[in-house]
Formats: structure tokens, C-alpha cells, sequence
């Protein structure tokens, strides 16, 4: 009998056909038993779930977030909806915070393949299923795609009752058309029942005909003899129209075309995600289904719990703080620890404080037996101290003991670092504050630690710092938790919060924890030593316990493109093409705005070009594979996966499946270790002046008053310098004409997006200047405001006004403020305006004064720093900038080996150049491993030669180490070289000291047998060996200035200059350092192209910033809307222009400001003259 397939009305208004499953089953389905059960369904026909769907982190499978998953489900009608990803519970937090958002109940699984079985479904029941599974999933994935079905059999058997275990009737790509679907799933189904066991659960869902076919044939063979069925959703898109999308998305993780077959494809079908009425119609005559669904989603009751601080201890703490003493704190301890009058206590009402004499010690709360120890040993005091049970054993602690024991040993350290911090001789700063400042402002901090249980948190990066002190690895806490007093004390921080008037409610308030996200601590490392601390924070705190914050890799703008080109037949280079110069700013400006960017001119409007763009924005943000955060590691105190699973990274270290703001969410604080080439080169510089020149000043001593050090950041000759070197950063220096810190925290914190608008650089400047008096939009606000002139430049500057002047909770007041610098989707401004605007009426407000502050809040929005953040910075800042005033090529030298300035190498090696200094080429004789500094002259190491193997430089190193090389001979024999490492060390001019001719050294090189020196190592004694002879042929110093260039990254034989600007015409024209000479004329200009930024104009015009450098200096040139148009396309393709420019007189900056007015020449690379671009200008 045939039956109608009825169309049934979405929520969202759209049609669909929608076949019943009975439908399918064909006539021999015996209908008596389904007809016998329609009448107990009706109690279930309101609840419908759709269970099993995928989540874009099944990379490469899917279109759905798990928001989006959330929102469909509510609003097409179910009540239950779940989520099963490949492989992991990537996007589970995220899922289970959308579901809460919308009232739908969350289901948990996830899919697995297991060897001989195929795919499967593990569904959490309960937190020992998900406990459990996270647990396995962390091992599985270390060891491989499939799991070993014996590894399976014995965790099932084990853990079964946490889970419910389902597989879906899918057909076999492989079989051919005469072999039955149902015969080969049916000995899948009987190896599952021998090996699992008869409690597993049949899939009803399918995407094809194919699919629909096989499963009517299982359910009628099987449905006499199991109940276990469950019909899934199985969602990956959310309209059968995104198939189309889903198809490119599935190229691309296969690395094929479109139409291209690959058995890791999906097959064509419908993969959309259905409305509830649809699938209850879809198992309307199949009541069993729906119930057996039912109860399937009615034992899984698992979900996240939040709001509750996962927060860490330090371990084995008495013994860690004795060794670490001596290493990290002043011998002056002993002298200074009686130093302070103990009039009052620190606490009051506490007992152990109580005002009883004998100084600091009484005050932090130890024992009188350890004060006899005052004028003995350090280590004794210690040992004394713990013996009074202040570092007593751990045994047997609530939780509640550990963070109170946590807190003393913090009080202690706090208190006997503010005596080492504040003595006359280490505060570099004036004013020093009072005992009472410093003793009223440390009770209020601590006080706040020991409420929120952050004690143990402090003193674990004390641990690191310690662990850092002990290595010789400098370290900079910078973030809002810089100006906390106890970071200062503990030496975790280098930023004193009384100088810099630093708040610490911006890093920890009382309510803070219950509307905003955990605060942390961020703490800057050497790039080149990091994973040299993380490795120690793994050992001392467990494998278990530790792991890196994973993150996702997403399709961008021009990766989408290039992508999505390649699956519909565009050649590799034709994509890259497309890419290589594309204005960088979304997707929405490629799609809507791609005429107004010039460097897009290539990117013709043809259709193929068109649907490639349309796809890739529909890609744009969704995950493309896993990957660790750049900072983040957490560390817990209980096993991490008891909250998620784990999987190991490409450095070896585990990292979480879940991103930041997800393992936030579960109450697991993060630590940032990130590595930051400043520190660096700091260490680098200071190392290279105490070897060659004996100097040891520490930084932390130096004058912070040096008014030449200053003068050089006005000049604009910071470069070099981290954080402040930029062009934007050397603009502003210039327009404030800085002079003392104070001025550098602001100009650091100006510049960031989020303060930057409003032109308030130039409001900032001039009012620093005391060419313009501070504006107060309101005159409550000048206490909050006065440090920037009445200008909001810091992220607390949000907090302070929202808390002090209107009077917001303080919680609330920090929500805004994350709200607005991260732009944060899915909040309603308007509740927060709202209570804005009622908590000031409360304080007696009138609502102009409201509307004109929260104006100033509003368009105060975008990322910025707080305070202590561009305070410690700023300090970074001047140290470097102190060293390269003082010691310019000791400085310029490690900026060269950390290779990561915000310029180019040849930047820096061109200002070396221009100070008189040389370089030498890399000598194979020289024990020089890192960039060097030495009698004027920088020394290139061979390790940065470009293209030599790690083995030929560990063996290079080893046999140097030994002794130095005698001739020739003796280095081919000890090191024996392959041949292609031999001809990069010959052309690059690192053979210099066996041969005097170049060519000489590439000609032995090519003729060099490495058999032949095999065969002699292993002989005691080897007569001479006879040399062919040397076919002579006279040096070309420009050949060898190509090799270097290819090689070194420019050539030290000759300027780079005159291999950049070969070709182009320099008649005429001026050299950058005479530019202030020819004001208000145009002149033309040769140069380098070193730097170039874009920007939008005020009427919202593209407009570019481009550096240009010569033998003499650098400029930056502007490109206006109108001189943007004529040359930012030619400028986007040329490493080196000849540009006609207009000198004007900048009376802000007191300088000259160039204007881009023509190009006259451009050139894309060494070897030959773009003449096709120079005449498309």
C-alpha cells in the first residue's frame, strides 16, 4: 500500500517532504506490533530528541557550532538534543553553556573508530562516564587514529554501565552490487554481540537511499529480537543547500577536488538538521523507536558543573623554599629582618599577629623558637620555621588546611619581601613609600587572597620565579596581576604599585569570580627558554596535573581561499596568486569592499573567482585542526582529565582538547608563560657586555632618570627596542617628545586599538605637552582620569568610573569592562546600561551627566592594556632603551640573534652599518655560536647559514669544543660533512680561513668525496694527502654578494643596497637623512621597502604607511586616500621604489612628514626589474 509522504511547516516557515520511517520498511514488516504500540507512545509524542548530531569540531565534517546546535534544536522544536563529535568533547562546554541559554537538555558523546568494528558512539551516562572516557580518550589518542579492538573489549567490560555504546547500519563503500548491504553489516553486527556483548544500541538515521534501505532491512530482521533502538539526528549543516559547502569543506581534509572520490568522504545526501515534527513523523508509525529513544536520553543526566575553583597547592614547600633561599633572596636578609618597629600587628584579630615585639618575625606569624635564630643562618631560620609548623607536613589535610597553611606561607614571603624590596639601596624609584603604606595596602591584598583561596595560586609562579631565578632565566609579570604589592614582593613582578599608582582591584575583587572570568597571572619568558620552564612546571607538578591550553586552528581569509581554489581545480600557484597580495581585512571586506583595496586589483570578477569567495566565507572561523595555545597551561589539583580529555602536542608537552575560555568556564585557572624575544635580548646584550667589556650592572638598578635615554626614544631611534619601535610607537615618542616614564606607560598604552581612537594621540601628546589643559567630561572624574589628562586610556579606567562614579558592583563594573575591550558576543549591552544608568541615579546623577559618561564608556571599546601592563612594559622598555644608548652594538647585536624585532634583520643591520660598525662573515675556526658582539665588529655565526643540517652543526660544535681545526684535512676528517653542507659553507664565505679565493673553496668543495675521508678516520696514521690543483679563476665580488644575500639574508661584502636598488635610476634623487632639508618641496627618494601598515582614514578611505630605508636612514612614508589609489598596488609588489614624495613641516611631532605624491619605479626582487609594474603606474 503505497503511503503519502506529508509536507509538514518548520519553525522557521520553510517546507519540507518529510518520508515516514514506516514508510520504508517495505510490505513483509509485520505491522501487528507496531500498530499495538501507537496507543503507549502518546505519553512521549512532546518530548522529542535529536540525539548524535556533529559539531564543527568533527574537523572537516560539519558546518554546526555547538551554539548554533543549541539554538536550532530549541528552536525547531526539541527538548533534548546532543552532541557527538569525532574523537573528542572538543566543543562540549561550549554546548552545554548554549543548551542552558536556550532550556534544552544536553546529551554527551563522542565517536570512535574501533578496529574491525568501524565506527562507534559512546554516550555519557553519568560523571563516571565522562571522567572515565576523557581518561581513555587521553591514551587512545597518543597512540593512534584506530583503536585496537582488544583495547576496546577490555575498557567496555570494565566501564560499560557509564556509557551507552550504539553503531549505525552503514553500507560498505568497497562492496560490490551483487553482495547484499545486509549481509556484510550483519557480520559487523555479530563480532560486535560476541565481543560487546548484547548491550549495544542500533542507530536509526540515515543521509541516503542507500543508508535508508539497509536500515528497513535491519530493523525488520532484527526488531523481534532487540529492543535497543535509537533514532539520531546526525546533523552536520543546517539546510540541505549547505551540502554544497559541506562537500568543499570535506575536499579539503582530504586534500582532493570536489568531485574527486576518497573513501574518508562523505556521500552525497542530506545532511541537514530536521525539525522535531519532521522526526517524530519521520518514527510515527515506529512507536518503539521513539520510546526506546526516550529512554535512552532519560539516563544520560551528565552535564558540566560550574562555579566552582578548582584552584591548586604548591607541594613539598619547606624543602623547595629552603633550596631556593640563598639563590634567590639578598644576604641582607639577616641584617633587615628586625629592621621594622612591630608597634601593631599586621592583621588584627589574628592571634598569631598579635603586637608582641621582636619585629618582622612576630608579624608573619611565626613561632618565637625561630626568632633566636635572627643573627644565624638563613637555612636555620627556615628550618626553624617549619619546625614551628609553618611548613609542617601536608598529610591528612581538608582542603581548607592546605589553603590557610597555603596563605601563612604566603604572608611570610610577602612580608620579608617588602623589606628586601623597600631597603634604601634596591628601590630605584623616589618617593618611597611609608612602613604604614606599604604595611595598610599588603593587609588589604592578602586579606583578598585568603577570602577567594588564591594563595596557593601566588605561590606557585613564586615556585616558577624561583625555579627561573635558579637557571639564570629572566622573567617580567606583566598583566593586571603587575600591580599587585605581593607580585612586587615576591619578585614575581618588577613594577611597584605605589610608583605607578597601580590598582589591584582590577586583578582581584570579591566579586570579580562571580560575573567575569578567573583572574591569572601572565609572566613573560625568553622566547628561547620557554619550554625549558614549562618542562619544569610539568615535572614538579605531575604530568597529570599540568597541561598546555589546546585552541583551534581556523580557516582565514586568504588559507580559506587558497583552500577552497584548490578542491575546484585551481592550479597551486594560481591560488597562491589570488592570495600573496590580498588586502589582509576579512572576509565581509573581500566579499563587499574588495574594489576599494588596491592591492585586490588582480582578483578579477570572474564567476569562478566569485563562487570561490562565496564558499571560503562560509568557512571563515570554523576549525580546521587542533593546536596549542601560545601561553596557557593550567594546573589543577586533581587529575586534569577529570575535566576533559588530553592529547599531545607537537613539542611533546599534553595539552587540553578544550580552548581557554572553556576550560576557564570549568573553574581551572590558567598560568601564561609566554615567550617574548625582549627578555632576550636583554640577557643576550647583558651577557655579551659581562664577557667581553666586564660590565655586570643589573637592570633593575639602573638610572630609570637618564634623560639621554630618554632623548633617544624622541628622536625616533628606538628601533630595536621591544614594544617601542614600531612606526606607530616611534610616532607618538616623537609627537610627546617623551621625557620621563610616566609618559612611556602612556604612549604604550595609547597606541593599542582599543584607546587609540578618537585621535586621543594627539590629545595625549599635546596635553602631556601642556599645549592643551586636561577635559574632564565630568568633574567627579578627574581623580580617576588625571594620570591621562582626562582621556580614558587603560582597561581599569572602565572599572574606576563604572565602581567609583556611578557606583556599580565591582563585579558588574569588571563584566562591562570585558564586554567592551573583547567585544564580547552574546551579551546585552542594554541590561548593563540599564544598571548603569540606575546606579548612578542612585548617587544622585542627573541623567545629562549619565548620557555623556556612558558615551565615553561606550566608544571606549577594542583591546588595550591596563595599567600595570604598559607600566611593565614601559620598564622593559627603558632597559632596553638604556642599553642600546649606552651599548648600541652589544644591543643591536642580540636584536640580530633574537630575529625577532618587528623589522626585517637588514633594518638592524643597516643601523649598525650607519653607527661604523662591521661584520664579519661566519668562520668555520671561530667558537662563536650566536650573533656576538666584539672590538667593534659583529661576528655571523654559522649556525645561521641557511640550509646546513642539524647533524653537520652538533658535530661541528662537538669537534670545536675539542680543538680548534689545523688546515683543511683535519676539519674533513673529524667533522666528514656531506658534500650540499660543504657548498653552503664554501659559498657563503665560512671557508675564508683555509682559502683566500672563494671560488678556490666552492671548487674543493665540489670535488669533495666524503668516502674517501670515511676510510682515512678510521685509519691511526695517513701520509699527506696530494691536492689536485686550483684551477684559478679571479674573485666577482657581486657573485659572492648574491650567495650571501641567498644565504645570510644580506650581503656583508658589499652593501645590500647596491644589489636591492641594481637597475633603478638614483639620479637625482635625496637621501633619507637630508629630507628635513627640503621642506614644503617634493623631492625623490630610493629605497628599501622595511616595514609597511594599512590603515583606514577617518571617511573611512584605505590609506598605507610605508618604511622606507637607505645607506642614510628611514622614513616612513604616507600614502593619502588619493596617492593610495595610484601606487599601493605597484608598492604591495615591490621590494624596492623610487617614490616622489612631499616634505611638509609636522608642528605636533616637530618633524618632518613625508606624503606619498608618485611612484616613479618599483621593483619586486634582487635578480631583475619588474618593468611591467613601473609602467602600470
Amino acid at each position: 500500500m503505497a503511503i503519502s509522504c506529508p509536507i509538514i511547516c518548520t519553525p522557521f516557515g520553510r517546507f519540507i517532504r518529510v518520508p515516514s520511517f514506516f514508510s520504508l520498511l517495505g510490505d513483509k514488516l509485520n505491522t501487528r506490533n507496531v500498530l499495538l504500540e501507537t496507543d503507549r507512545v502518546s505519553e512521549h509524542l512532546f518530548t522529542i530528541e535529536s540525539l548524535g548530531n556533529y559539531g564543527f569540531h568533527s574537523f572537516y565534517g560539519s558546518l554546526l557550532s555547538p551554539p548554533e546546535l543549541a539554538e536550532l534544536a530549541y528552536h525547531l522544536g526539541y527538548r533534548t538534543v546532543g552532541i557527538a563529535d569525532v574523537g573528542g568533547f572538543w566543543g562540549a562546554v561550549e554546548f552545554s553553556q548554549a543548551c542552558r541559554r536556550v532550556e534544552v537538555q544536553p546529551v554527551f558523546g563522542c565517536r570512535l573508530t574501533v578496529e574491525e568494528l568501524g565506527e562507534i558512539q559512546l554516550t555519557v551516562k553519568n560523571v563516571d562516564g565522562y571522567q572515565v572516557l576523557s581518561r581513555y580518550l587521553s591514551l587512545w589518542q597518543m597512540k593512534g587514529k584506530y583503536i585496537p579492538l582488544a583495547a576496546f573489549q577490555f575498557f567496555w567490560r570494565e566501564f560499560g554501565g557509564c556509557f551507552h555504546l550504539s553503531v549505525r547500519p552503514v553500507p560498505e563503500r568497497d562492496v560490490s552490487p551483487q553482495t547484499s548491504d545486509w549481509i556484510v553489516w550483519k557480520r559487523t553486527w555479530d563480532l560486535c554481540l560476541k565481543q560487546l556483548g548484547p548491550e549495544i544500541w542500533i542507530e536509526l538515521q540515515w543521509n541516503t537511499t542507500r543508508e535508508q534501505e539497509l536500515q528497513r532491512r535491519v530493523y525488520r530482521e532484527l526488531s523481534s529480537l532487540t529492543d535497543r533502538w535509537v533514532a539520531m539526528g546526525g546533523a552536520r549543516c543546517v539546510t540541505r543547500e549547505q551540502w554544497s559547502v559541506l562537500k568543499v569543506l570535506q575536499a579539503i581534509g582530504t586534500l582532493t577536488r570536489v568531485q574527486q572520490a576518497h573513501p574518508d568522504k562523505l556521500v552525497t545526501g542530506d545532511y541537514a538538521f530536521i525539525a522535531a515534527e519532521a522526526l517524530r513523523h519521520r518514527f510515527g508509525r515506529v512507536p518503539r523507536v521513539l520510546k526506546q529513544t526516550r529512554k535512552f536520553a532519560e539516563a544520560c543526566d551528565f552535564d558540566f558543573t560550574y562555579g566552582k575553583l578548582w584552584l591548586p597547592h604548591v607541594k613539598e614547600r619547606g624543602a623547595r623554599l629552603r633550596s631556593c633561599e640563598a639563590s634567590f633572596f639578598a644576604q641582607e636578609l639577616r641584617r633587615d629582618m628586625t629592621a621594622w618597629p612591630s608597634q601593631q600587628s599586621c592583621f588584627e584579630g589574628d592571634e598569631r599577629c598579635e603586637a608582641s615585639g621582636g619585629g618582622l618575625i612576630e608579624k608573619v606569624g611565626i613561632d618565637r623558637r625561630a626568632s633566636r635564630f635572627e643573627e644565624e643562618d638563613t637555612d636555620k631560620f627556615l628550618i626553624a620555621a617549619e619546625e614551628a609548623g609553618e611548613y609542617g607536613s601536608e598529610a591528612e589535610e581538608t582542603a581548607e588546611e592546605q589553603s590557610e597553611r597555603d596563605f601563612r606561607v604566603l604572608r611570610y614571603l610577602c612580608l620579608r619581601g617588602i623589606v628586601l624590596r623597600y631597603v634604601k639601596e634596591s628601590y630605584p624609584w623616589k618617593n618611597k613609600p611609608s612602613r604604614a603604606e606599604l604595611l595598610a595596602r599588603i593587609q588589604r591584598e592578602l586579606a583578598l587572597i585568603r577570602e577567594t583561596g588564591y594563595a596557593g595560586y601566588f605561590l606557585i609562579f613564586y615556585d616558577i620565579v624561583l625555579a627561573c631565578t635558579e637557571r639564570n632565566i629572566s622573567v617580567l609579570a606583566r598583566g593586571s596581576a603587575a600591580g599587585s604589592l605581593v607580585c612586587y614582593s615576591l619578585g614575581v613582578s618588577n613594577v611597584c604599585p605605589f610608583r605607578f599608582g597601580l590598582n589591584f582591584e582590577r586583578f582581584l575583587n570579591r566579586e570579580r569570580l562571580k560575573h567575569s572570568k578567573l583572574p591569572d597571572i601572565d609572566l613573560d619568558l625568553p622566547w628561547d627558554r620557554r619550554d625549558e620552564v614549562i618542562r619544569y612546571v610539568y615535572d614538579r607538578y605531575g604530568a597529570d596535573y599540568v597541561a598546555m591550553i589546546g585552541g583551534f586552528s581556523t580557516f582565514k581569509s586568504r588559507a580559506a581561499i587558497t583552500d577552497v581554489a584548490k578542491t575546484m581545480g585551481v592550479s597551486e600557484n594560481e591560488a597562491r596568486y589570488m592570495t600573496r597580495y590580498m588586502s589582509y581585512n576579512g572576509m565581509a571586506d573581500l566579499m563587499y569592499k574588495r574594489d576599494d583595496y588596491q592591492e585586490n586589483k588582480h582578483l578579477k570578477h570572474e564567476e569562478r573567482f566569485e563562487s570561490i569567495l562565496k564558499v571560503a566565507m562560509r568557512l571563515d572561523g570554523l576549525p580546521r585542526h587542533p593546536m596549542m595555545h601560545p601561553c596557557g597551561i593550567i594546573v589543577a589539583d586533581r587529575p586534569l582529565t577529570d575535566f576533559m580529555p588530553l592529547l599531545s602536542s607537537h613539542k611533546g608537552f599534553m595539552m587540553t582538547q578544550m580552548s581557554m575560555d572553556s576550560v576557564e568556564d570549568l573553574g581551572l585557572l590558567k598560568l601564561d608563560l609566554l615567550g617574548q624575544a625582549g627578555l632576550s635580548v636583554l640577557r643576550d646584550t647583558c651577557e655579551n657586555l659581562r664577557e667581553e667589556l666586564g660590565v655586570l650592572e643589573p637592570l633593575e638598578n639602573i638610572d630609570y632618570y637618564d634623560a639621554e635615554v630618554f632623548e633617544m626614544m624622541a628622536q625616533g631611534e628606538a628601533r630595536g627596542v621591544f614594544h617601542i619601535e614600531s612606526p606607530a610607537m616611534t610616532s607618538l615618542l616623537k609627537m610627546c617628545r617623551c621625557a620621563d616614564i610616566d609618559c612611556l606607560v602612556g604612549v604604550v598604552s595609547v597606541i593599542r586599538p582599543g584607546a587609540a581612537n578618537e585621535d586621543k594621540k594627539t590629545l595625549f601628546a599635546r596635553r602631556y605637552l601642556g599645549q592643551e589643559e586636561p577635559k574632564y567630561v565630568h568633574p567627579d572624574l578627574e581623580p580617576i582620569l588625571n594620570d591621562c589628562f582626562g582621556l580614558m586610556v587603560y582597561e581599569e579606567h572602565i572599572l574606576l568610573v563604572s565602581h567609583h562614579w556611578a557606583g556599580m558592583a565591582l563585579g558588574r563594573a569588571d563584566l562591562l569592562r570585558r564586554i567592551l575591550i573583547k567585544k564580547l558576543k552574546g551579551w546585552d549591552m542594554q541590561d548593563l546600561k540599564d544598571e548603569f544608568y540606575a546606579c548612578a541615579q542612585d548617587r544622585g546623577r542627573d541623567e545629562a551627566a549619565i548620557d555623556v559618561v556612558w558615551k565615553l564608556l561606550s566608544e571606549f571599546s577594542g583591546y588595550m592594556f591596563n595599567k600595570a601592563h604598559g607600566a611593565a612594559y614601559a620598564v622593559e622598555a627603558f632597559q632596553g632603551a638604556y642599553l642600546k644608548k649606552h651599548y648600541p652594538g652589544y644591543f643591536l647585536t642580540a636584536v640580530l640573534q633574537s630575529g625577532r624585532g618587528f623589522y626585517s634583520a637588514l633594518v638592524y643591520m643597516l643601523e649598525l652599518l650607519r653607527r661604523g660598525y662591521r661584520f664579519e662573515l661566519p668562520d668555520l675556526t671561530r667558537p662563536v655560536y650566536i650573533f656576538w658582539f666584539r672590538e667593534g665588529a659583529v661576528l655571523y655565526p654559522l649556525s645561521r647559514v641557511k640550509g646546513l643540517s642539524n647533524k653537520f652543526l652538533d658535530t661541528w660544535k662537538l669537534e670545536l669544543e675539542i680543538g680548534a681545526f689545523r688546515d683543511w684535512d683535519d676539519f674533513l676528517v673529524r667533522v666528514l660533512p656531506d658534500q650540499a653542507d660543504l657548498l653552503l659553507l664554501a659559498k657563503s664565505g665560512a671557508l675564508h680561513s683555509f682559502f683566500e679565493n672563494r671560488y678556490e673553496a666552492v671548487w674543493r668543495a665540489e670535488h669533495y668525496r666524503r668516502e674517501a675521508y670515511v676510510e682515512r678516520s678510521e685509519r691511526l696514521l695517513e701520509p699527506e694527502p696530494t691536492k689536485e690543483p686550483f684551477p684559478f679563476q679571479s674573485e666577482e665580488p657581486e657573485v659572492f654578494a648574491r650567495w650571501e644575500a641567498e644565504l645570510l639574508d644580506y650581503s656583508i661584502t658589499q652593501s645590500p643596497f647596491a644589489l636591492w636598488l641594481e637597475g633603478i635610476d638614483r639620479v637625482s634623487t635625496v637621501n633619507i637623512d637630508r629630507l628635513g632639508e627640503y621642506v614644503s618641496r617634493e623631492v625623490d627618494i630610493v629605497g628599501v621597502i622595511v616595514a609597511v601598515r594599512n590603515f583606514v582614514a577617518v571617511n573611512g578611505k584605505p590609506m598605507k604607511f610605508v618604511s622606507i630605508a637607505d645607506e642614510t636612514g628611514i622614513v616612513e612614508v604616507t600614502l593619502f586616500p588619493q596617492a593610495y589609489k595610484r601606487m599601493a598596488y605597484v608598492v604591495s609588489r615591490s621590494k624596492a621604489i623610487r617614490v616622489r614624495v612631499l616634505v611638509e613641516w609636522d608642528k605636533i611631532e616637530s618633524s618632518v612628514s613625508i606624503q606619498g605624491v608618485s611612484l616613479v619605479e618599483g621593483r619586486t626582487g634582487l635578480r631583475d626589474v619588474d618593468k611591467a609594474l613601473a609602467r602600470a603606474v
